[in-house]
């Protein structure tokens, strides 16, 4: 089995626009199909209760670590073309 952790942040305009980007992405996610489902429930957990955070008008976010690293270190990106 594998997992994957999303976080979604929605920053637009107005609170409003925030609201309907984050609450369209996440209904959209719960419900959304893939090859190989046998379920419709219990495959989505909220690390948030409630589900949706505000967190103000002007934010930043940023996490505090102590060692100096690459960005892209622990995210490697990779880009893969396939021929029709």
């Amino acid at each position: 089995a594998h997992e994957l952790g999303i976080v979604i942040d929605a920053v637009c305009p107005t609170p409003e626009a925030a609201d309907t980007l984050c609450s369209l992405t996440r209904s959209t996610l719960l419900h959304f199909g893939y090859q190989g489902r046998i379920a419709t429930a219990g495959n989505l957990a909220f690390p948030f209760s409630p589900s949706d955070l505000r967190a103000g008008e002007v934010y930043e976010f940023s996490v505090y670590h102590l060692l100096e690293a690459d960005p892209l270190e622990f995210f490697p990106v990779t880009v893969e073309e396939l021929q029709a």
